[in-house]
């Protein structure tokens, strides 16, 4: 999953140079959620299982897509990046989409697949025999 990601984002660094004289900040605001925010939710539940190299590796390449498209120098602070998008890093992106999963677990199994609700159980409910 990690290794998919990451491919697909470095393509998209080459044309994000080559497009962020022409666009407005808006548009290019909107590729970045249309095209790298959605490559980096698509399963990040699971990345918990992989490698921490892989956040770093992630988070980096995040980073340098968002001072790409906002014309930032290199200096910039990561969190100014974020905050200017109104986005996460990849890590707390990653423990903001489990606590999410865990409150609708919780709170609204009726909107669970099937598959998540097998996988969780609450304790008193559950025998371990």
């Amino acid at each position: 999953m990690y290794i998919i990601a990451s491919c697909k984002l470095i393509k998209f660094t080459g044309l994000f140079y080559k497009i962020r004289e022409l666009m407005s900040w808006n548009i290019l605001k909107l590729l970045y959620f249309a095209f790298i925010d959605s490559y980096l939710l698509y399963g990040i539940e699971i990345y918990d299982n992989s490698c921490g190299t892989y956040f770093t590796e992630l988070t980096t390449l995040n980073n340098k897509i968002l001072r790409i498209l906002q014309n930032k120098p290199y200096d910039t602070r990561a969190t100014d990046l974020y905050i200017t998008y109104c986005t996460l890093p990849v890590l707390k992106l990653h423990e903001f989409r489990v606590l999410l999963l865990m409150h609708k677990f919780v709170r609204h199994k009726d909107k669970l697949p099937n598959s998540l609700k097998k996988l969780f159980c609450i304790k008193r409910l559950c025998s371990y025999a």
